[in-house]
């Protein structure tokens, strides 16, 4: 029975770790998606992206248009004013990282560049998202261009660091470049509140909020096995 202890052990983190990898590749995917359309200028394309009530926080040195934006309107005002300067913008990815929160909420955090469609302008965004698992989807509660102690800049798009040019898979509309995925133990940004600043991070409970199905399995599958080896034990 001793030695069967670290083996459950394994499968349990195995399970786990499983879970945790699934859900960082899907969200990664999915931010890649979303960002790829808010280049290509679609933002009807986007609002399937967003929960029900979900707040944009802009934050974009030598504009105009930074602001807190509220509810599918703001969503699209906000997504006007970026993509302003022309689309479809070429994009840049990089320093990404998916971090959980818990099993319904994780954040995608990653630097963003965008680059006008006639060359002339580059908008560098430190950019994140709140997902939360909501009616069977992961949707965006919550999202950031920028942030309150650092905002994204519009430059000329001859600033753009070199290094962004190497490396990259071609799209239609877009240029991708995705470093490793890591997985900090501290978040770099958190659910702003009404008032626009950085509170402790919460998720809306309005949200219908349901624990993700790839966890439920694993958790699932080692409980059984548990109990089987248990039944074992005692036949012998």
């Amino acid at each position: 029975m001793k030695r069967a202890i670290p083996i459950l052990a394994l499968i349990l983190i195995s399970s786990t770790v499983l879970a945790q990898s699934n859900v960082t590749q899907m969200l990664t995917n999915m931010s890649n998606t979303h960002i790829s359309e808010i280049a290509a200028g679609n933002i009807n394309a986007t609002l399937g992206s967003y929960a029900q009530s979900p707040f944009v926080f802009v934050n974009m040195n030598y504009t105009n248009f930074s602001n807190t934006y509220y509810g599918s309107s703001g969503v699209i005002s906000a997504l006007k004013n970026i993509t302003s300067y022309g689309t479809p913008y070429t994009f840049y990815i990089r320093n990404s990282s998916v971090i959980g929160i818990n099993a319904t909420e994780y954040s995608v955090n990653r630097d963003v560049w965008f680059v006008s469609s006639n060359q002339t302008t580059a908008l560098f965004i430190p950019y994140s998202a709140t997902y939360v698992y909501s009616n069977g989807s992961w949707l965006i509660l919550a999202e950031w261009f920028g942030t309150n102690s650092d905002a994204g800049n519009v430059t000329s798009a001859t600033q753009i660091p070199a290094n962004l040019t190497t490396t990259t898979v071609q799209t239609t509309v877009t240029t991708i470049n995705i470093t490793t995925i890591v997985t900090p133990t501290s978040l770099l940004y958190t659910i702003l509140g009404q008032n626009a600043t950085q509170n402790s991070t919460t998720a809306g409970t309005s949200q219908g909020q349901s624990p993700s199905l790839i966890i439920i399995v694993g958790a699932i599958l080692a409980i059984g096995i548990i109990i089987l080896y248990i039944l074992t034990i005692r036949k012998k």
